[in-house]
């Protein structure tokens, strides 16, 4: 259940959501397994809001599952390095001490 707000004419919200004609102010699931909602809000006079631009680019997608994508973001955040390499081509070497990512994927259906 995502409640927002057009007066905000911000397509965000917090954590993976977004994507509403509005900012969304709460979130939440059926199991309340998360919950998210604003505080409150502050005017701040004089710094300007920059949106990032997608960095999507002309990467091809592909169809996956949810929990393909999952064990996929999984395999990324305990290798970082390999995937650099991959991605780029360049030999990080062996003796790069990696550090081990903690993660929290937070759904309750990845094993």
């Amino acid at each position: 259940t995502a409640w927002f707000s057009t007066d905000i004419p911000i397509s965000d919200g917090p954590w993976k959501f977004g994507g509403l004609p509005g900012l969304i102010l709460e979130v939440y699931d059926k199991q309340k397994q998360y919950h998210y909602f604003i505080n409150g809000l502050e005017k701040v006079e004089g710094e300007p809001i920059i949106f990032s631009k997608s960095n999507t680019g002309n990467k091809k997608f592909e169809r996956t599952s949810r929990r393909d994508f999952l064990k996929a973001q999984k395999r990324y955040l305990l290798d970082i390095n390999g995937y650099i390499e991959l991605e780029t081509g360049i030999d990080l070497g062996k003796n790069n001490s990696q550090k081990v990512i903690q993660y929290d994927l937070i759904e309750l259906d990845y094993k």
